[in-house]
């Protein structure tokens, strides 16, 4: 199903001369970017909510930056790298999020793109970090304690 913020802005973005986004950047927090998340698809829109919640005070003079990866294929390493990763403080942290188990979803293809933007840029952190659920061998256990979100 459809999330509910998963919406054009208007028909603006079908204009002549407008264009598909691979990537598309939100900012949050004030100060300088802490911390970079990465996604790819509708945990975007939960992970907006919860930021943007009344209930949720990011720590004064920081900064979430989120690049919502919309195109994985071919991968937009060099605007993900010249565009978005630039400005970032070399000591950020980096991480993807992912609602499926770490073996499954876009993170493992994702990882070797991104590592290695890390690694031109000179990012203290050489490797992303996930935060996703544990690896399964199987999407639905059955068991509620399988699906426990972890972070690596």
């Amino acid at each position: 199903m459809k999330h509910p913020l998963a919406v054009s802005e208007g028909w603006h973005e079908f204009d002549v001369g407008s264009q598909f986004r691979p990537v598309i950047e939100n900012n949050y927090g004030s100060g300088n970017t802490d911390l970079v998340v990465l996604c790819s698809g509708k945990i975007f829109f939960d992970f907006h909510q919860l930021v943007t919640s009344k209930d949720f005070e990011p720590p004064a003079g920081r900064g979430v930056k989120v690049l919502r990866i919309e195109e994985l294929a071919p991968f937009p390493s060099i605007k993900l790298e010249s565009t978005h990763f630039e400005s970032v403080s070399r000591d950020a942290k980096i991480c993807w999020i992912q609602e499926e188990p770490v073996n499954q979803g876009a993170f493992q293809f994702a990882k070797l793109h991104i590592d290695r933007i890390l690694e031109n840029l000179d990012f203290e952190q050489q490797e992303m970090a996930v935060i996703s659920r544990h690896s399964m061998h199987s999407f639905c256990s059955g068991a509620a304690s399988d699906n426990k979100a972890q972070n690596t």
